[in-house]
């Protein structure tokens, strides 16, 4: 096209829609944080249930650490593990649901 000319181009207003197809448990699951990750001496919890179940098993599928914890950010004292990568557990006793996250200690 001759009549084309290259010129700026201004975005006035974009609405972007997108229905939630996530389920209660998978809004949830994705709530939780362990952070800093990777961590050294302590680690933060986030999770939402009123108490949930922690476990920390090495890569070998070994129990290490098992604590209770309520609703919100929880300390999790981690300076005795030896450095490597570990799976936490996080289980919320009432339903069931279990969410794992990878734990690496450095």
């Amino acid at each position: 096209d001759t009549t084309f000319t290259e010129s700026p181009m201004i975005v006035d207003y974009v609405r972007v829609y997108q229905s939630s197809t996530l389920s209660e448990e998978e809004l949830e699951e994705a709530s939780i944080e362990i952070y800093p990750n990777p961590g050294n001496n302590h680690i933060q919890i986030r999770q939402p249930w009123e108490h949930a179940e922690v476990q920390l098993h090495d890569s070998s599928g070994k129990l290490i650490l098992a604590k209770n914890i309520s609703f919100g950010n929880s300390q999790l004292d981690i300076s005795s593990l030896a450095a490597g990568t570990y799976i936490c557990k996080i289980t919320q006793p009432e339903t069931g649901l279990l969410v794992e996250k990878k734990l690496i200690k450095y």
